[in-house]
């Protein structure tokens, strides 16, 4: 979120938890998502779940001015941006994004948990990921509300078929090949690290992919204890 129009790239400083409650509940108020994200967080906090949550992000996201600036918002910005409107607003105990040395990650090297969520119950693990939409194939033609506005239209099939266009030089195929061949090994070795074992506890443990498309559309694959993935994503 910005208050720049003229620089959408300056993004706002929350000093502390009062002023990020403050300022996350004006956000959702304005836009009507007050009482159910209320909702949606205490059912993240009893169940664990997190779709809820981020739908109504994904409504924030769509329905706020978005410039160029605002369409090319970073996984990190849309990380905290979610952290801040939604779970911080209604006091939901969150971690730190949590970084670890861990043997098993490809490559080797430090791991960084994007975001992990606990609750008495429920520990819930999210890795955050952006493909900004300029590096989407929906059209050299369009402009990016166009753009936005084909990409919003779009299924879960829809958007896993999305290719990436040729500007982009370090993932190729569409998104479905490059989440089997890229994300899901990385994924996988933060699941099944020590330190996330640890942290999980006796909790019920929860493990999301959470991938922002275009600032548009969010898809969510969640992952299970072994690192496989559960069933099929779906759109928040």
């Amino acid at each position: 979120f910005t208050f720049d129009k003229e620089n959408p790239s300056k993004f706002l400083t929350i000093p502390n938890h009062i002023a990020a409650t403050r300022f996350g509940t004006t956000i959702l108020r304005r836009f009507g998502l007050l009482d159910s994200m209320r909702d949606a967080v205490r059912f993240l906090a009893l169940h664990g779940d997190i779709i809820a949550p981020l739908s109504g992000y994904r409504k924030l996201m769509a329905g706020s001015d978005i410039k160029r600036g605002g369409y090319a918002m970073t996984e990190w910005q849309h990380r905290d941006s979610f952290h801040i409107a939604i779970l911080e607003t209604f006091t939901m105990r969150c971690m730190e994004p949590l970084e670890y040395e861990m043997d098993t990650q490809p490559g080797g090297g430090p791991g960084l948990v994007d975001l992990v969520i606990t609750s008495p119950g429920h520990c819930v693990v999210t890795e955050w990921k952006t493909i900004k939409i300029d590096f989407l194939d929906l059209g050299d033609s369009l402009s990016l509300d166009e753009k936005a506005e084909a990409l919003s239209k779009l299924g879960i099939s829809g958007v896993l078929e999305l290719k990436f266009h040729k500007w982009e030089k370090y993932k190729k195929g569409t998104i479905r090949d490059w989440i089997e061949k890229d994300v899901t090994a990385q994924f996988k070795s933060y699941v099944l690290s020590p330190e996330i074992r640890e942290l999980a506890g006796s909790r019920e443990f929860h493990a999301h992919l959470v991938l922002v498309v275009g600032s548009r559309k969010i898809l969510v694959w969640e992952m299970d204890e072994k690192g496989d993935w559960i069933g099929q994503p779906v759109l928040a």
